[in-house]
């Protein structure tokens, strides 16, 4: 017995060792580890899509979404990434996931700065938005929200029926600010003029593209300014679950709770297709799906997307365990996914 596990440890050395010696580039697919080839994140992707789908008893088509371009850890951010010598770049990460991951959408943040929108996850400093460094000059010119969509509309990825989710961002639960409103309507407007500028249907390349945020007023001012051609989806964060009871208990009913009235119009809105959520954060979400179908009305679908990450294949195909009683489940349109690099060197 002392000989067997000598050998395997022994085995699982040599293994290391050849992959150090390699320099073999890692990615953690939901925390499971593959070599970097395209295929066999496509196969491990397509493995989770197979899988879920038995479990539900699924028949029809269940979207595969890759978080922040398929590379969370490369992905533009002030607070590690602005300084690297490789910058990241976001129209070759928006082809490499649809063209070599073979996923339906990717998810991306757009934030506003110089009257124009940069794909960046977190708001752009002060000092950037005057006078941009030449060190980091690529950081920005790499992460054009312009090129992104211009190459999605040239390419014709709407066409093949892959999506866009854009992320908005907001600070205050409540309010939004005047360069969260000036984000959010020029995004829109450079969809706009990328549209007129190629000639595409407009209601086409629309279909395929939908706004996301935690923050309920983003949502409710694309509603406000009378935006209707996209998909709305709320994302259901641990911080939105207080909010959400409230809104439901209470200004569902009660027009003077000024805080809360605002997620229960959007819960309403007949713009809203769905939630975005992760059963790691949210446990009640059985509960939480009957509230919002009540507040909806008899006649709500909302659809819903499951985050994969943070949580292993078991407790992800537990959760999707097809189950009479929990009727939201029906309802489950796709999967996001998180590939995060891993380099050895």
């Amino acid at each position: 017995m002392k000989y067997l596990i000598k050998l395997f440890n022994s085995s699982i050395l040599t293994v290391l060792t050849l992959l150090a010696f390699n320099g073999c580039k890692m990615i953690c697919v939901n925390g499971i580890k593959c070599s970097l080839k395209p295929k066999q994140i496509s196969a491990e992707i397509k493995y989770y899509e197979d899988s879920v789908k038995k479990k539900l008893d699924k028949k029809d088509t269940l979207l595969t979404i890759l978080h922040q371009l398929g590379n969370s850890k490369d992905y533009p951010k002030f607070t590690r990434n602005i300084k690297r010598k490789k910058v990241f770049n976001s129209t070759e990460k928006m082809i490499t996931c649809f063209d070599n991951y073979e996923v339906d959408g990717v998810e991306f943040d757009v934030q506003f700065c110089d009257d124009t929108i940069y794909i960046i996850h977190e708001p752009i400093p002060l000092k950037y938005k005057t006078k941009k460094p030449k060190n980091k000059y690529n950081f920005f010119k790499n992460n054009l929200f312009y090129d992104l969509i211009d190459t999605f509309v040239k390419r014709k990825y709407y066409e093949k029926n892959k999506f866009l989710y854009i992320e908005f961002k907001a600070k205050n639960a409540y309010k939004l600010s005047y360069s969260e409103i000036l984000t959010i309507k020029k995004t829109i407007e450079v969809i706009d003029s990328i549209i007129k500028k190629n000639k595409v249907d407009a209601s086409r390349v629309c279909s395929q593209i939908a706004f996301v945020s935690f923050n309920h007023c983003a949502l409710n001012y694309v509603i406000d300014i009378g935006i209707k051609k996209y998909k709305l989806y709320y994302i259901l964060g641990h911080k939105c679950i207080s909010k959400l009871c409230k809104a439901m208990n209470n200004a569902v009913f009660n027009k003077d709770d000024k805080k809360h009235v605002g997620i229960a119009d959007l819960l309403r809105s007949k713009e809203l297709a769905g939630i975005w959520f992760s059963p790691k954060s949210i446990k009640n979400i059985d509960s939480i799906s009957n509230d919002i179908n009540k507040c909806k009305g008899v006649n709500s679908n909302l659809e819903f997307f499951v985050s994969t990450y943070q949580q292993g294949k078991k407790s992800i195909l537990k959760f999707c365990k097809k189950d009479e009683n929990v009727k939201f489940k029906e309802n489950i349109k796709g999967l996001i996914f998180n590939v995060r690099k891993k380099e050895k060197k």
